[in-house]
């Protein structure tokens, strides 16, 4: 008996995060300026900017999404911010946007720079969508509000999309709040689990 979709899909964050969790970092997890660099580069920002692009990340890429084919350079950017949305478990760790010490933040530092980088493709083409201008605009002026000159080790990094940025799993054991996620998840998905394949009893 296959689990409900819901659970299904807890099952798999869950199971996700357990086997991330068990491999091994790789030694250079603090220091990526030796990654591959033969694709396309990309700044990175500063933790006041990283919290307006989260707040208008998702319609950011849908506009991106809705966008005609473009040149290659567009499509690679937009790949590269899914992907490491996903590979940074799709902002579900607490703290990955504005604590420096979170095993997260360095992967979400690269899916938000990716998500600048799309706006700035979109509204500073040759003939820009209006609602690439507009959100562009939007977005501007939320960052003059919010105050965006907080920096962390991560600011200065330069991003490239042939360089996926994984979670610093083996920093988790000492982040208490995203330990604290994942013993959650994983509860959750027992008990979900159990709850699943618990036999029903027949309608009469």
């Amino acid at each position: 008996m296959k689990p409900p979709g819901p659970i299904r899909t807890m099952l798999l964050i869950a199971a996700t995060l357990l086997a991330a969790a068990a491999m091994p970092a790789p030694a250079n997890a603090h220091h990526r300026s030796g990654g591959p660099t033969s694709g396309i580069a990309i700044p990175s920002l500063s933790h006041g900017q990283m919290a307006v692009l989260d707040a208008n990340r998702a319609a950011i890429l849908a506009l991106a999404g809705r966008q005609p084919p473009r040149d290659e350079r567009f499509s690679r950017i937009l790949n590269y911010a899914r992907i490491q949305y996903a590979v940074c478990l799709w902002g579900l760790m607490p703290g990955a946007i504005d604590n420096d010490d979170s095993p997260f933040n360095e992967c979400a530092h690269a899916y938000l720079a990716a998500t600048r980088a799309l706006l700035s493709a979109m509204s500073e083409a040759a003939d820009p969508p209006r609602e690439a201008q507009a959100l562009a605009a939007k977005v501007d002026n939320e960052l003059l509000l919010n105050g965006t000159l907080a920096l962390c080790s991560f600011s200065g990094e330069t991003f490239n999309t042939a360089d996926v940025v994984t979670p610093h799993w083996a920093d988790l054991p000492g982040h208490l709040p995203s330990l604290a996620v994942v013993g959650s998840l994983s509860f959750a998905a027992i008990g979900g689990t159990a709850l699943a394949l618990r036999p029903r009893r027949r309608r009469r």
